[in-house]
């Protein structure tokens, strides 16, 4: 699964300079999903 947050939806326009993320940068997470417990909605 890939989640994409637009600039305006991440870190706001100051970003996070301490890593390397600027106000205008799009996050992208790429998340592995291993396993379902049996039972979960």
């Amino acid at each position: 699964m890939i989640v994409m947050i637009p600039p305006a939806d991440g870190y706001g326009s100051g970003g996070s300079p301490e890593v390397g993320i600027k106000g205008t940068d799009t996050l992208v997470f790429v998340i592995d999903i291993l396993a379902v417990a049996a039972g979960a909605q």
